[in-house]
């Protein structure tokens, strides 16, 4: 294009409003594969007549600060783009993990209290079964003997939901 015509073409577009517009634009993509640790995924565009693989996907609006929501590889996400803007996954299909970086998750009305934590409460737990089992031991040696079931000792995977972490 002419020195001229680049004139021509931005005077136009400055009458018309359209100087420096950055439209937008949603499209449906599957999920090719996440990189967790990056915050992006890699999508194939599934609207329209053509594929088109998107690699650096954001899943996230500013990496490594609030919410990220991981999506199953295969499941279909709806992204926005623009010319000037990196795309981002802004609806999914299926979470297959959800991690926020945050000080503190309130469910429903929080009614229930925190979660506890699993390591000091099994110890916890299995201090007082050891001590009910020296009870029981010791009362099978009184007269008359009194018969008490030793208890097992609770074991982790018994209370535990694998499915819900957290940490400090």
């Amino acid at each position: 294009m002419s020195s001229a015509n680049r004139i021509i073409n931005d005077a136009i577009n400055k009458i018309t409003g359209s100087h420096k517009i950055d439209p937008v634009y949603f499209g449906d993509a599957t999920i090719e594969s996440v990189d967790l640790p990056k915050c992006v995924c890699s999508v194939t565009i599934i609207d329209g007549n053509a594929e088109v693989t998107i690699p650096n996907v954001r899943l996230m609006s500013v990496i490594d600060d609030g919410v990220i929501f991981e999506p199953v590889i295969g499941s279909t996400v709806t992204i926005l783009y623009s010319q000037n803007v990196d795309p981002v996954v802004v609806k999914y299909s299926q979470i297959k993990s959800i991690q926020a970086i945050t000080s503190k998750f309130i469910f429903n009305d929080g009614s229930n209290g925190g979660l506890a934590i699993i390591g000091a409460l099994l110890q916890k737990i299995n201090n007082l079964e050891n001590q009910l089992n020296s009870v029981t031991t010791w009362a099978a040696t009184v007269t008359p003997p009194l018969t008490l079931q030793p208890l097992v000792l609770t074991q982790r995977k018994e209370i535990e939901n694998t499915l819900i972490i957290h940490g400090v």
